[in-house]
């Protein structure tokens, strides 16, 4: 089916492309651009949240923060969304029937403006240091 063989293979423009960038020697150093920023992010992070058990590698631009007892990672994700931070809760990673896991995963990802991470990860330093709104029961 030429229609299929088209839509799957690789473009021949694309492939230029990327065989220039390998040549060339640039994808090795965008590898190595995105290799030491993705380290940079993490120092920062560390040192931000130095009081809390956060786990990464150097080469990820996430990490995973465990949350304390008094917060569930759907509680403490829906606390940092109403201040304007975005992180995932683990519980979207568990497969089927595992048991609830305590942790948000933070996006490292650079940005245009580097305050901005600050400023996500002071949010979210305060907010552990908190317990989640109570929430009302209506009977």
């Amino acid at each position: 089916n030429v229609f299929h063989a088209n839509v799957l293979g690789a473009s021949p423009l694309m492939a230029e492309l990327v065989s220039q960038m390998i040549s060339s020697g640039a994808a090795q150093d965008i590898c190595r651009r995105n290799l030491e920023e993705s380290a940079r992010l993490n120092r920062v992070a560390k040192r931000m949240l130095k009081d809390h058990d956060v786990r990464s590698h150097a080469a990820c631009f996430y990490m995973w923060l465990k949350l304390p007892r008094q917060w569930s990672s759907e509680e403490f994700a829906a606390a940092a969304r109403a201040e304007g931070v975005s992180v995932v809760p683990a519980d979207n990673s568990l497969a089927p029937r595992e048991m609830p896991v305590p942790a948000v995963r933070i996006s490292l990802n650079p940005s245009f403006n580097p305050d901005i991470l600050l400023k996500g990860l002071d949010i979210l330093n305060r907010l552990l240091g908190t317990s989640p709104r109570l929430r009302q029961t209506v009977i």
